[in-house]
């Protein structure tokens, strides 16, 4: 199986990983069980592993786009070693950390969102869906009232979703859904 290929069911199967866990947590526990983090944590090293493929498909979307996928690979593996963390039974993280890993990812997101609606390789609304997903977990952390932030937090996971799903479906199909 060529990387491509590979990569674009690893972008899937994050998809629903990233369903599943934003589901348990929101829908039905409230807190992450050490369970639900370490399916997140497989589902993280998917989308890593996943991100190249990205580019693999839709190589229009240029140095700038390979600098936006570096930065949600660098956001993702910030947030992958705060899970790992906690999931070790640390606790307290500087707030920093997971500001930081969201800011990074953001920018990466914005920018090959972007990127992705320009080159009209893959279909336009999987860029602005990763823009958006992006936007509403980055305000999930402002939104100062619980309630507020965990939809903004749970929107933001569902919207996400969809965009890396839709990057996996045209990497895995590429001839299905291309805007070229």
């Amino acid at each position: 199986m060529e990387f491509r290929l590979f990569g674009g069911w690893a972008l899937l199967v994050s998809a629903g990983i990233s369903l599943l866990s934003a589901t348990w947590d929101d829908l039905f526990s409230g807190s992450p069980t050490p369970l639900i983090r370490g399916i997140t944590l497989l589902g993280s090293l998917l989308f890593i592993i996943g991100l190249p493929a990205i580019q693999l498909r839709q190589p229009q979307i240029g140095r700038l786009g390979q600098l936006g996928l570096l930065l949600l690979g660098i956001g993702a593996i910030m947030a992958f070693l705060i899970n790992v963390f906690f999931l070790a039974g640390g606790t307290g993280v500087n707030d920093a950390l997971p500001f930081t890993s969201a800011l990074v990812g953001l920018l990466g997101a914005l920018i090959v969102g972007w990127r992705t609606s320009r080159a009209r390789v893959v279909s336009v609304w999987i860029g602005w869906l990763l823009i958006a997903g992006s936007v509403l977990n980055f305000a999930s952390g402002f939104a100062g009232v619980q309630p507020l932030a965990d939809m903004f937090g749970f929107m933001g996971a569902l919207v996400g979703a969809a965009a890396i799903a839709g990057y996996g479906w045209n990497i895995v199909h590429p001839h299905v859904g291309t805007m070229a």
